[in-house]
């Protein structure tokens, strides 16, 4: 149940981990790269060392320069909330993938395991943001039965 409210709540989802884990979450850019009109930047977020989710966000190029800035090394929640911005967030999908080579690298699950995702879009001023791929380590589930006091 708890995984399930994690994966389909529409807020921000470093201030979900960071109440999670009660641990700063970082993130760790993998790669932004521009093309034409649109940027694509991959990061993993991580509670201290541990690696918990990878995310791929594609933008329209602007957005991405208003939004993001110089401040890419950010968290997209911190620097929409650092900017005052208000957002809705529109989740399209959660399912789940099979652990390939790379997200084993990544996130440190074993090959084959299978790994949560989820897809949605967040708007700001009814214009598309962002649209954003999560997947979430196995990591994340030991967290989620521990007691919080």
């Amino acid at each position: 149940m708890a995984l399930r409210v994690l994966l389909w709540h529409d807020g921000s989802m470093t201030k979900a981990l960071e109440a999670l884990t009660n641990e700063s979450v970082s993130v760790d850019v993998q790669r932004v790269t521009y093309s034409e009109n649109r940027v694509l930047r991959d990061v993993l977020l991580k509670a201290g060392s541990v690696p918990l989710v990878v995310a791929s966000s594609v933008w329209p190029q602007e957005r991405y320069t208003e939004v993001m800035g110089s401040s890419e090394r950010l968290p997209i929640g911190k620097n929409l909330n650092n900017k005052r911005l208000e957002q809705f967030r529109e989740i399209h999908y959660v399912d789940q993938v099979e652990c390939d080579t790379k997200l084993s690298e990544l996130l440190g699950d074993e090959l084959g395991t299978m790994l949560n995702r989820r897809n949605y879009t967040i708007y700001q001023d009814q214009r598309v943001l962002t649209t954003i791929t999560e997947i979430f380590s196995n990591k994340v589930k030991s967290y989620l039965s521990e007691e919080i006091i």
